[in-house]
C-alpha cells in the first residue's frame, strides 16, 4: 500500500506543479490555447491519481476483516467519486 501512496504523492505532485505553470500562463497573459492544455494537463493528473486512490481503497476494503454490510457501505462511499 505504501508504494501506490508513493505513486498517487507523485501523481498529485506532477498535478500541482501543471497547476503553478497554470497560474504563471494566466499572470502572464498566455495564449488560450496553451493554458487550455496546460489546464487539460492538470486535470488528467488528478483524475489518475483520484482513480488510483479509489481503487487502493476499494482493494483495502475487500481485503479487511470488516462484516459484508460495512463492505458494503464503505464501497458506496466511494462508488460517490467514481
Amino acid at each position: 500500500m505504501l508504494e501506490d501512496n508513493a505513486d498517487i504523492i507523485k501523481r498529485l505532485q506532477r498535478a500541482n506543479g501543471h497547476l503553478g505553470k497554470v497560474i504563471e500562463m494566466i499572470s502572464e497573459g498566455c495564449d488560450g490555447k496553451d493554458v487550455a492544455q496546460q489546464m487539460q494537463a492538470v486535470t488528467g493528473a488528478l483524475s489518475k491519481a483520484k482513480n488510483l486512490y479509489i481503487r487502493e481503497q476499494i482493494e483495502h476494503a475487500l481485503s479487511g476483516d470488516s462484516s459484508s454490510d460495512n463492505i458494503r457501505k464503505e464501497l458506496q462511499e466511494l462508488s460517490k467519486y467514481l
